[in-house]
């Protein structure tokens, strides 16, 4: 009966020699969803087992990890980072549906922030802004040598291309006709950085910088995680969108084109 809790640290996944399929690690089920508990286990233990998922597609459900703590075989590169962050559900015609608030109340209840929206595709893009900021920049600027995402956004030249790619991409978002809102505050300060001139943007770039690495804050963008493993880059998912909408709008974003090509080029030279 709703509700229902139990200890995760209880829960004994099936196991086997070979890599077991998601549904071995289902605990609950809900109207239209399930969550999975991926808990310490014994690892597959067939002396030819590939200890990672088979390929596979999940054409009709979305995926959401959420990651408390440990190792995750079959995802190395996870970062440790703590900050607050939100989940935000919503049907993509705009609709906020009651398996919508259904998601949403789940994960209050759990106390994780969570909000249904009914501007999905909105904070979707939004998303992409940061995601895309973060790795063309990152990758273009760092992938030259051992260095950490505070390495370049500490020093006033990475804070200015930072700045430079961030107000493009922003120009974009712009036209397609949204406005900023900081969904995912305070990883994202986008309305303050278009709020005064570039180098106020650059100062404010600077001191969240030497914020982080005042913390110690050593991480890559997943982006930048695959180069250093020898990874494929998802370049054209997550910067080439822009460029494409820049096309249909009639914008020009140079420098978003720039760290395209250059991180397209190093990709060329990845398996």
């Amino acid at each position: 009966y709703y509700p229902y809790c139990f200890n995760v640290a209880d829960f004994a996944p099936i196991t086997g020699k070979l890599h077991q399929p998601p549904p071995v690690h289902q605990t609950f089920e809900g109207h239209n969803f399930v969550i999975c508990s991926f808990c310490p286990r014994t690892l597959d233990w067939h002396p030819e087992a590939i200890p990672v998922p088979y390929n596979h597609s999940n054409l009709d459900s979305d995926e959401v990890l959420y990651y408390v703590e440990g190792n995750y075989k079959a995802r190395k590169g996870i970062n440790p980072f703590t900050g607050p962050a939100t989940a935000y559900f919503g049907e993509l015609d705009g609709r906020v549906s009651p398996r919508v608030e259904e998601l949403a109340r789940a994960f209050t209840a759990a106390k994780m922030s969570a909000r249904a929206v009914d501007c999905i595709k909105q904070v979707t893009w939004e998303k992409l802004v940061q995601i895309g900021l973060a790795s063309s920049w990152s990758v273009s600027n760092l992938a030259g040598g051992d260095f950490y995402f505070i390495d370049g956004i500490t020093v006033r030249e990475g804070a200015e291309s930072y700045m430079q790619i961030a107000l493009e991409l922003l120009s974009v978002y712009r036209a397609m006709g949204y406005e900023p809102q900081d969904f995912y505050a305070p990883m994202t300060q986008f309305r303050d950085l278009e709020r005064g001139t570039f180098d106020e943007g650059v100062e404010l770039l600077l001191r969240w910088g030497n914020a982080l690495k005042a913390d110690n804050m050593k991480s890559r963008t997943s982006m930048h995680v695959d180069f250093k493993r020898g990874r494929k880059l998802e370049v054209d998912e997550i910067i080439r969108p822009f460029i494409d909408q820049a096309r249909r709008l009639g914008l020009q974003i140079p420098t978003v084109v720039a760290a395209y090509r250059t991180v397209k080029l190093l990709d060329h030279y990845l398996e």
